[in-house]
């Protein structure tokens, strides 16, 4: 199990960091025209889909700003 769970961690990483990734594109599209409204319900789900996360946090200080 050692070598098997060793190669698996790294490849999830990779797909929750892409995942991630694309979910920060939708949500910076929205910060960057405006779109405050969406923005939140996002950062939200965002929240909810992928826990606390810095990237996540900045993204809200800059969305609060949109307020």
């Amino acid at each position: 199990a050692g070598p098997v769970g060793g190669l698996a961690l790294p490849g999830a990483a990779d797909m929750v960091s892409g995942a991630l990734q694309e979910d920060l594109r939708e949500l910076d599209f929205y910060v960057n025209n405006g779109l405050v409204s969406e923005a939140d319900a996002l950062l939200k789900e965002l929240v909810q889909r992928h826990g606390e996360h810095p990237l996540l946090d900045r993204r809200a200080q800059q969305v609060a700003k949109l307020r």
